[in-house]
């Protein structure tokens, strides 16, 4: 990017040329507050790895701002973000800020919330296993080199591009860690069930953060029971359940799919998000809440090589 006609390229243009570029981009408030990896041309080159710069990455502009996302916005977030440079997670990053960017999503609504309101990047099993996500022990948390600089790429871009900054457009009273980055993937060999369609997707959920849910060990209806309990007490209008493999394979002995875990949850979450297989041994599952403003999660194919889906 040369001409500096984008608000973004301007200001990462200048703080680039400034002799501290680190304090530079801080004082831009073009990071999370995080130290962040100064995106030289030759680094965003290599992540673009071919793909028009100039060209729009997603179909829709991202609110807050309502600017659209070029694929050179996204690369240089990419390389901002820590992303291994590897040129496929770039389609990730799209798929991702394409699905935020979707009406159905309501990113105004969620950026603008003075509640915790976040993206929660779920990458499909395929994906996560064909790009090396990290699907197990830790998924959520530090235990990738991938996972924690995609969520944190996205982040940005919704920052940087869509100008959801925090006490400005962001009106979270408290937010949450997942404003930084938010990001699990579906583990596939571990699972018995079926794993999400299709399986080269990311799916963006708005949720507003986590409780840890020990599961029982005695029978399928008392997981259920306990899931729905906490359900009960968060009276979200969807939720996202994350299960660790462990209790996947215990509720699948009994004869137990997805879809009968979340027809036994309907009665407490209306419109529950099917369960999604994911994590290291144990039994301690997860429940996101589902913001509860007008919002659904949506669901974008992975588009190699920079086309643009929808």
């Amino acid at each position: 990017m040369t001409d500096g006609l984008e608000p973004f390229a301007l200001a990462l243009r200048e703080a680039l040329a400034a002799v501290d570029p680190l304090g530079a981009l801080h004082a831009a408030r073009l990071t999370d507050g995080l130290p962040v990896i100064p995106p030289s041309m030759e680094a965003v080159a290599v992540m673009l790895d071919g793909r028009d710069p100039l060209a729009p990455a997603t179909t829709e502009p991202l609110p807050i701002a309502f600017a659209t996302a070029t694929w050179w916005d996204l690369a240089a977030h990419a390389v901002l973000a820590g992303c291994p440079p590897e040129p496929a997670l770039l389609d990730v990053i799209a798929a991702a800020v394409a699905a935020c960017a979707d009406p159905a999503f309501n990113l105004l609504g969620v950026a603008a919330t003075t509640g915790a309101a976040s993206p929660l990047i779920v990458v499909h099993g395929g994906t996560a296993e064909r790009l090396g996500f990290n699907a197990g022990a830790g998924t959520l948390g530090p235990g990738g080199v991938r996972n924690a600089p995609v969520g944190r790429a996205v982040r940005l871009a919704l920052q940087n591009i869509g100008c959801a900054r925090p006490g400005e457009a962001d009106m979270a009273t408290l937010g949450h860690p997942g404003k930084i980055s938010w990001l699990v993937a579906e583990r596939l060999g571990a699972s018995p069930w079926a794993p999400l369609e299709p399986a080269e997707a990311v799916t963006v959920f708005p949720g507003v953060g986590s409780v840890e849910v020990v599961l029982p060990t005695t029978n399928a209806d008392a997981v259920a029971d306990r899931l729905a309990a906490v359900l009960s007490g968060l009276a979200a209008p969807s939720a996202l359940v994350l299960i660790p493999p462990d209790a996947a394979v215990f509720l699948a002995r009994q004869g137990w799919d997805a879809a009968a875990l979340s027809a036994a949850l309907a009665e407490h979450c209306p419109t529950p998000i099917r369960p999604v297989v994911c994590g290291g041994a144990g039994v301690k599952a997860a429940v996101v809440a589902r913001w509860g403003g007008p919002c659904d999660a949506v669901t974008r194919p992975i588009e190699p090589g920079g086309s643009v889906g929808s």
